[in-house]
């Protein structure tokens, strides 16, 4: 109950850190607007806010109500003889005033990207240990021992992930058929037990968690109580020519740790996906763990069942159905809405103003107008900071 609470303080302080932020935003382009328009957004604001007083306290009707608020919005987005065919959303000063707002939501997003990630290296840091914390806080609620973390595995779980970049695959076993096991040098972890997560593509160890959670097979994995250490890689890199961000999380035991092994089961639980890893090591008599490698005596005594021979496949998981995100992935997510809206409020102006008097046109103020809309779209386009280069498509496997 008590790593729940702890949950939930952490989920609130982060909503709390977030809509500080957009309020930030919000505030500012508020501000731009009044100070480029002070006059012409007063009156609209004070127009309408009469328009509801008189509707509130019944001195006019609905049809009345919205006669006169289009009277008052119709300066704005419509061309007629009352403002010479030229919408004042889409006057010099409003575009110059949308230019503003977009290259300062740029400049914050990128800014506040570079501010959490440097470089991929401080990427690599800030997502292998939070995912060490994740792991184990899962373990926590789940009451299995937490796990601590080994500089072997992580060296095997580097050279894993440096030799999939390298040869451009996405896999448990290489294409010359090398198991993930094998990675680990046995001269220096003498492992009984060894387990292997992959994940391709994300920018954040919350979006990662939450989609091996949602796998049994990884799940499994993650709370597997005969896993005594782990050891996490993370990697930036290019595969199949796009730049991408690569996860390979090693689970082992020690044969010298494995009399600590508590003796009770896990719950099984019904796999519906493909599972990770699955690394079975025959040897005669012995039983066939999925997701371990089972190689002597102790496993007898530990009494472990004998699972069909699974089959592995890649799990694809949109970012954008994740029910927990870091604030790194909001802000990305939520500053391409803001471009895409505000993309789609310029060319829905844009039109309006040509069809509704195609007869009358201003040719300056079109090309005004599509050139400030190349802009919004050059800046939904062109990716500054690594991560945003990252597909929104997280693969595990």
């Amino acid at each position: 109950m008590f790593g729940k609470a702890k949950k939930a303080a952490k989920e609130k302080a982060r909503k709390i850190k977030i809509l500080g932020i957009f309020i930030f935003i919000f505030n500012t382009l508020a501000f731009l607007f009044v100070a480029l328009h002070p006059k012409k957004w007063q009156k609209l604001i004070k127009g309408q806010k009469k328009e509801i007083k008189e509707l509130s306290s019944g001195k006019e009707d609905f049809k009345r109500f919205y006669r006169d608020s289009w009277q008052l919005t119709k300066d704005f987005f419509i061309p007629y003889e009352g403002n010479d065919h030229k919408p004042k959303s889409l006057r010099p000063k409003s575009l110059v005033t949308y230019v503003l707002i977009a290259v300062i939501i740029k400049i914050t997003v990128t800014g506040f990207l570079f501010f959490t990630y440097p470089d991929p290296a401080q990427l690599a840091a800030i997502v292998a240990d939070r995912m060490v914390n994740l792991v184990n806080d899962a373990r926590a609620e789940a009451d299995v021992d937490l796990l601590s973390v080994n500089s072997e595995l992580i060296t095997a779980a580097a050279q894993k992930g440096t030799d999939m970049l390298d040869r451009q695959y996405f896999s448990h076993d290489t294409p010359d058929g090398k198991k993930p096991w094998q990675w680990i040098d046995r001269a220096d972890y003498d492992y009984v037990y060894a387990g292997e997560n992959l994940a391709i593509d994300f920018t954040s160890a919350e979006v990662v968690q939450a989609a091996f959670m949602k796998s049994p097979s990884h799940r499994r994995n993650i709370l597997n109580p005969k896993y005594k250490e782990i050891g996490i890689a993370v990697l930036n890199g290019e595969m199949n020519g796009r730049q991408t961000i690569l996860l390979v999380e090693f689970f082992g035991t020690q044969r010298k740790d494995v009399s600590t092994l508590a003796t009770t089961q896990q719950p099984t639980t019904e796999v519906t996906q493909p599972p990770a890893v699955q690394v079975p090591v025959p040897l005669p008599e012995e039983p066939k763990v999925a997701g371990e490698q089972t190689l002597e005596q102790p496993t007898q005594e530990i009494g472990l069942p004998t699972p069909e021979p699974p089959t592995e496949g890649i799990i694809v998981v949109s970012t954008n159905q994740q029910s927990s995100k870091a604030l790194v992935d909001l802000v990305i997510e939520y500053s391409n809405i803001f471009f895409i809206a505000f993309l789609i409020f310029i060319l829905i102006s844009l039109l309006l103003n040509i069809f509704i008097k195609i007869r009358v046109q201003h040719s300056s103020l079109i090309l005004q107008t599509i050139a400030v809309a190349a802009l919004i779209t050059a800046m939904i386009l062109v990716k500054f900071h690594f991560v945003e280069q990252v597909d929104p498509h997280i693969l595990i496997l």
